[in-house]
């Protein structure tokens, strides 16, 4: 499995009805199609996907919005969260905002938004306010 195929899965039209609002069979599907992958992401072994934009926010969307998913309401669903804002931080620091589109720059933010630190929630207010996502 590689990038590609996260942004495909995420990004489809079954995906964005659950975005906001799973259901136990989405997370469970979830989990079965990509619990491997998070654990080889959260081991360091997807690294090299923070080589292009769209590998950074596949990354972002594995160990940020997958565990919430996948872990639903336990400790382990936020255990990533922090490796999720440094492929954040590091994505922007490369541009890589200035390239993806909006849907993709709500992931790409959001693990500054699911931040306890809030250096990190101040910047992604900026981030929204810069791309116009309060009026949405």
């Amino acid at each position: 499995m590689n990038h590609s195929d996260v942004i495909k899965y995420w990004f489809s039209k079954k995906s964005r009805e659950h975005w906001f609002f799973s259901t136990p069979e989405i997370d469970n599907e979830i989990k079965q199609r990509y619990e491997q992958l998070w654990t080889r992401a959260a081991s360091g072994e997807l690294k090299g996907w923070q080589d292009s934009p769209q590998g950074c926010l596949a990354l972002i969307i594995v160990l940020d919005q997958f565990p919430l998913n996948m872990f639903r309401g336990k400790a382990k669903s936020f255990q990533t969260e922090e490796m999720a804002v440094k492929v954040a931080l590091k994505a922007i620091k490369k541009g890589y905002d200035e390239i993806l589109n909006t849907d993709e720059l709500l992931f790409l933010f959001m693990p500054l938004m699911h931040s306890e630190n809030l250096e990190h929630q101040n910047m992604q207010v900026k981030l929204f306010e810069k791309y116009d996502f309060n009026d949405e």
